[in-house]
């Protein structure tokens, strides 16, 4: 039974914008140290297109997750780092959560959470469905 249910897009300029401002905390408050590697070592060489991909699903599940638990906030302060997009070589990209939002998603039952994304043209997109 789908509890969940989450999109978002993000405009690649906007996220290749923020990658050359060098004041900007951006990536360090949004993204993982292990998501800050994999940005920079794709075989793309596109680090916007896929942060703004990445982006744009963490947006979405925290979508698909208000939507699971009812429109009530499962944590007083969502950290965008608890929220871990991991690509694995012959796999589709998942997400894997961690400290406190992952113990809230435990403590509602959910039992499997889906992504898809997407990139076209200057937009990236995302799709999350929660079980």
């Amino acid at each position: 039974m789908i509890r969940g249910l989450g999109i978002d897009l993000c405009a690649i300029d906007d996220m290749a914008a923020r990658l050359t401002d060098l004041a900007s905390v951006f990536f360090a408050n949004h993204f993982t140290p292990a998501e800050m590697s994999e940005l920079r070592t794709r075989a793309s060489r596109d680090p916007a297109r896929h942060a703004a991909g990445r982006y744009a699903a963490k947006e979405a599940c925290v979508k698909a997750l208000s939507t699971a638990a009812g429109g009530h906030r499962l944590v007083d302060v969502l950290d965008y780092r608890e929220i871990e997009i991991v690509s694995a070589a012959g796999s589709p990209p998942y997400i894997r959560l961690h400290g406190q939002l992952q113990l809230a998603v435990r403590k509602i039952g959910i039992e499997r959470m889906m992504l898809s994304m997407t990139h076209e043209h200057n937009m990236a997109a995302a799709v999350v469905i929660i079980e």
